[in-house]
């Protein structure tokens, strides 16, 4: 399994639409401002780019990680053909692109592998996990750790 049998998700967020926004801000400016703004598209797609490959390898490394311990797992195809594990992945990777915390986007990356990989689990649990994933931050991660084993 490569990191290249993941599903790319679609582009769409709100910081595409941010970066077009300054980027026809700069284009009003005289003389420089076109150039400028193409140069400030260039760089922010290929930033995108390799903030959404750094995660499908987080994600790769998750499942590859949870397959290895599992004994009771699916078949490659039957997880990257689901559409349980394309909505997880979406959903993850859309909330790991409007994050800037690498360890909110580990996390992230954990939830997309997990949320298909461990059977048994319902779908509105799924979801649950899912929400609570994206909701908290490394703040409130921390203090339920903290609150639940204050020792350690």
């Amino acid at each position: 399994m490569t990191d290249s049998d993941l599903t790319v998700p679609a582009d769409g967020d709100a910081g595409e639409m941010t970066a077009h926004f300054v980027s026809s801000i700069v284009e009003l400016v005289p003389g420089v401002g076109p150039t400028a703004a193409r140069a400030i598209d260039y760089k922010m797609a290929r930033r995108k780019a390799a903030r959404d490959r750094e995660f499908q390898i987080a994600v790769v490394a998750a499942i590859k990680k949870l397959w290895e311990e599992s004994e009771n797992r699916p078949s490659i195809e039957e997880v990257f053909d689901s559409d349980e594990y394309l909505a997880a992945f979406e959903r993850c990777a859309r909330a790991a692109s409007e994050t800037a915390s690498e360890t909110k986007r580990a996390r992230l990356a954990r939830a997309a592998a997990s949320a298909v990989l461990l059977r048994g689990i319902k779908g509105t649990e799924n979801d649950m996990f899912l929400e609570l994933t994206e909701r908290y931050s490394d703040l409130h991660v921390w203090l339920l750790a903290f609150y639940s084993d204050p020792a350690a």
